[in-house]
């Protein structure tokens, strides 16, 4: 799945590689602001779709950034990971007193060890599709064999690839604060893209940079695996790129709230900022279970 180098250092991550990559994902507003909502996302998809298999599978945990979540909405979760290091941290993410059943795999996205039609609902977040490279399609292959039918598949990207809006003229802590202030999440949307907001080519020279995978190219898979696909929720879009004003600006427990409003309100509506950036795609298994015509390489099932 990853290249030679990477896969062998994923598994060699030690202690100290699992505790720096939970406290990068920790603390700050701007961290806080993108959990909560791929969180929230995560959440609402699960919520509605009615999950008949409540055997849920996440792929590359890391430290168990979303395994609490998973944890609150099944009662059985399994890991996959190629680092056993991170397969245990994320274990400890689970609430104490939670029913849920937990176990931990280490194995390769893209050789996964579970029966065919075993899962309820598959999770990849973090970008792992920007980082499969050429075995994209044995990943997303095998995330559908796995699906039961009318299972649901959530998988994050980032779309760098396509031309986009970019702030030109990045907004002031003190005209975010005051935009934040309106009374109403329309007009705090207009007053902070009335300027400095444009539409402007990609800065990748052919087109797509390193790790990025345009949402319409993953769509165009997604249905080629015969799923059911909904439109894309973008995580951030209006102040994603902009990580310094955030943590200035949310500090401000209120003005944090307002601004997880207002970014929730541009990722639903892709039309009202033209988004770019990370975003979380999914789709529904057909009642007939995922197609068996795409690749697959598992091992032993699970």
């Amino acid at each position: 799945m990853f290249p030679g180098e990477t896969r062998a250092r994923m598994r060699r991550a030690g202690r100290r590689e699992v505790r720096r990559e939970w406290e990068r994902l920790q603390g700050n507003p701007y961290r806080r602001l993108l959990f909560a909502l791929r969180a929230k996302y995560l959440r609402e998809a699960i919520t509605a779709t009615p999950l008949v298999n409540r055997t849920f599978l996440e792929l590359g945990p890391g430290p168990g950034r979303f395994t609490g979540v998973l944890g609150e909405q099944t009662r059985t979760l399994l890991l996959v990971d190629l680092s056993p290091k991170m397969l245990g941290e994320a274990r400890r993410r689970i609430a104490p007193g939670s029913p849920a059943v937990v176990h931990a795999i280490v194995a390769d996205a893209a050789r996964l060890p579970v029966r065919s039609g075993r899962v309820g609902a598959a999770v990849a977040l973090g970008n792992l599709v920007g980082f499969v490279e050429e075995e994209l399609d044995w990943v997303l292959g095998e995330m559908t064999r796995v699906l039961a039918p009318g299972g649901l598949l959530v998988v994050e990207a980032v779309d760098g690839a396509v031309a986009g809006p970019r702030w030109v003229s990045p907004p002031s802590p003190s005209r975010l604060r005051e935009a934040l202030s309106l009374p109403t999440l329309e007009g705090s949307m207009k007053r902070l893209l009335c300027e400095g907001w444009t539409e402007a080519p990609s800065p990748s020279a052919n087109g797509r940079s390193p790790h990025h995978f345009p949402a319409t190219e993953l769509r165009r898979r997604f249905l080629q695996l015969g799923l059911q696909v909904t439109a894309p929720r973008w995580v951030a879009p209006l102040t994603g790129s902009l990580p310094d004003l955030v943590n200035e600006v949310g500090r401000d427990p209120v003005l944090f709230q307002r601004m997880l409003a207002l970014e929730e309100t541009a990722g639903r509506d892709p039309g009202s900022s033209r988004s770019r950036g990370p975003y979380l795609l999914t789709a529904i298994s057909r009642a007939s279970g995922g197609t068996s015509d795409g690749p697959s390489r598992g091992g032993h099932r699970t």
